[in-house]
């Protein structure tokens, strides 16, 4: 008999020593659970944009692979899209290939920069405290008002 932590009832003790049975599919696979979670689309809804400009300039990456205006014209569009992650998944596909993997290794480095750099422009300033000689001043003005109230009162 299995010992009950403090606490537990017996079903939540039974969900905690199995947690790769919950996540596997009634038919033993992991990768439908993917498809049927609302928070990660489906492996095949990342093929399609939605949007047409997108889909031209990937076009005509594909066609035009060595001319490196085409790689850059797909990627400031992606930058102003907010398509990075797509991108980078297409790129990504091309990752195992002979003939285009190294280059499209390159182009996720590339991608990932890129998303570096715009995280880098929303980063907050650091917060730097006042020196020590203006809290000291606002102190002593502060005392100093107590005081002038604490006597003009006690009159």
């Amino acid at each position: 008999m299995a010992r009950l932590r403090f606490g537990s009832t017996r079903a939540s003790s039974e969900r905690a020593r199995s947690p790769a049975k919950r996540l596997a599919a009634p038919n033993g696979s992991y990768a439908s659970n993917v498809a049927d979670s609302p928070y990660r689309p489906a492996p095949t809804q990342l093929t399609d944009s939605g949007d047409p400009i997108f889909e031209a300039l990937w076009a005509r990456v594909e066609d035009e692979w060595d001319i490196l205006d085409a790689h850059n014209r797909v990627l400031d569009h992606a930058l102003a899209s907010a398509k990075l992650p797509e991108l980078a998944g297409r790129y990504g596909a091309y990752k195992e290939s002979v003939t285009r993997g190294e280059f499209a290794n390159k182009r996720i480095v590339a991608i990932s920069l890129a998303a570096m750099n715009m995280l880098e422009a929303t980063r907050m300033p650091r917060y730097e405290r006042p020196p020590w000689y203006i809290i000291a001043s606002a102190g002593l003005i502060f005392v100093c008002a107590m005081v002038f109230v604490w006597a003009t009162l006690s009159r």
